[in-house]
């Protein structure tokens, strides 16, 4: 039987809609959790008919993520102090942030895609065992205190 107001029905179906919006949310993730496989080739079948919407959306977002890394870094660096602990160097480019104890290279393995956040924690004045440093005395740093002498680094 169709409906006679053409209006109430369309209110019925958004108060429908939003009242059973976080159940439909959790059936379909609940969905894509027991079915990876169809929904990654689903993903890829619509990856390879929108190329062009693909390709767009990634060159959007690079400029925008190389942007915001820069400014990022640039924070933790004034944070810091904006110059070489040891030397006094102030030129951005070469400045590097140094572990004090030497165990960047573990640090290094763990943050993976959170280094803006690392970057963040450092500006907020949350990381003493960092230090700023030129790339000189960073590699400075790490011979005069054994740090260079691992195997995955050649002298």
């Amino acid at each position: 039987m169709p409906w006679k107001d053409e209006t109430r029905r369309r209110q019925k179906d958004v108060n429908y809609y939003y009242t059973h919006q976080e159940q439909k949310i959790a059936n379909a993730a609940r969905w894509n959790r027991e079915h990876p496989e169809r929904v990654r080739k689903t993903m890829k079948k619509w990856r390879s008919a929108h190329a062009d919407d693909v390709k767009r959306r990634n060159m959007d977002f690079q400029p925008r993520s190389r942007e915001m890394h820069k400014i990022f870094r640039h924070e933790a660096i004034v944070a810091l102090g904006a110059k070489c602990i040891r030397c006094g160097f102030d030129d951005e480019r070469a400045l590097q942030f140094n572990h004090i104890s030497g165990d960047g290279y573990k640090e290094r393995e763990t943050i993976g895609k959170n280094y803006k956040t690392w970057l963040k924690s450092i500006a907020a004045g949350k990381r003493p065992d960092i230090e700023l440093t030129c790339a000189n005395c960073n590699m400075i740093h790490a011979r005069e205190n054994g740090f260079y002498n691992r195997a995955r680094i050649k002298p």
